[in-house]
């Protein structure tokens, strides 16, 4: 009896140790576009973005936003959403002022590549469909901003103690209309405390797509972590070794001197040893002669 509990509890996974996430979006990031026959032919992939998200965060997608499905997880993730019902805006405004916290992708002009025309139901939304809430929250888009920047461009934030950058495309600019929130980044980001909670806005979603997600060397990911992980309340620095240089590091100190540094203090104690030995000897030998 003894044996068979204990192969029992051999056999339960261990607990996963990744954060709990929420995802809602209308971007073709999870399964790719196109149909069966794309499928079947493995046409049709994730995301880089996805990918990412997957691997650094315990992932639920949801179909419907609604008090049960938020009250599962302490951060949601809207990229480029559905249009949501009076209901699903409701949930998400309460859920936020009692303590939830949420990153909103609110792009007012998406450049998404996609294989679907312009207007197809196939297609990721042109347009950010959140104004509503936002309103509510006291903060819009500046529709007057879109354009300004029709070519992709790498915009920089600030997350914690760090510099990050951000690669774009015909980004929006919030401005701020209340005074829960602020906008900083050229309007690029808006951060909003509301009640008990905290929302954080990019007035950009083509940031997700694999030729802006991979781009210049580690790409988007490391800024969207930092601003998932920062709403977490979590540091990945010491407990999964992230390097101190993932960001756009203030001090220029460079990293060769550093680990030459580090090496001179582990062998100072040893030198000075082999430096009194030789001292000793010398004495003891002059004393004889």
């Amino acid at each position: 009896m003894l044996l068979g509990v204990q192969s029992a509890q051999a056999v339960q996974p261990a607990e996963d140790p990744r954060p709990s996430l929420a995802l809602m979006t209308s971007l073709p990031i999870i399964w790719g576009e196109g149909d069966i026959d794309d499928t079947l032919a493995g046409r049709r992939q994730s995301a880089q973005s996805y990918r990412f998200l997957e691997t650094r965060y315990r992932l639920t997608v949801l179909d419907v936003v609604d008090e049960k499905a938020l009250g599962a997880h302490p951060v949601l993730m809207l990229a480029q959403p559905r249009a949501l019902s009076p209901h699903e805006l409701a949930a998400i405004d309460t859920w936020v002022r009692g303590g939830g916290r949420v990153l909103i992708l609110a792009d007012p002009s998406l450049h998404w590549p996609s294989v679907y025309p312009l207007g197809d139901p196939r297609a990721p939304l042109a347009v950010t469909l959140l104004d509503p809430l936002l309103d509510h929250w006291g903060v819009r888009v500046d529709l007057t901003s879109i354009g300004r920047h029709a070519a992709p461009v790498r915009m920089n934030l600030r997350e914690g103690a760090r510099d990050w950058r951000l690669s774009v495309v015909a980004p929006g600019a919030f401005v701020a209309t209340g005074k829960d929130c602020h906008v900083e980044s050229q309007g690029l980001i808006a951060r909003c405390q509301l009640g008990k909670g905290r929302a954080v806005l990019i007035a950009d979603a083509d940031l997700l797509s694999d030729p802006r997600w991979g781009e210049e060397g580690d790409g988007n990911g490391p800024a969207i972590g930092a601003l998932l992980d920062g709403l977490l309340g979590i540091s990945r620095d010491a407990a999964l070794g992230i390097s101190g240089d993932a960001g756009i590091s203030r001090d220029s100190t460079p990293k060769s001197l550093i680990a030459g540094k580090v090496r001179f203090t582990a062998i100072f104690p040893i030198l000075t040893f082999l430096l009194l030995c030789c001292l000793a000897f010398f004495l003891w030998n002059r004393r004889r002669n």
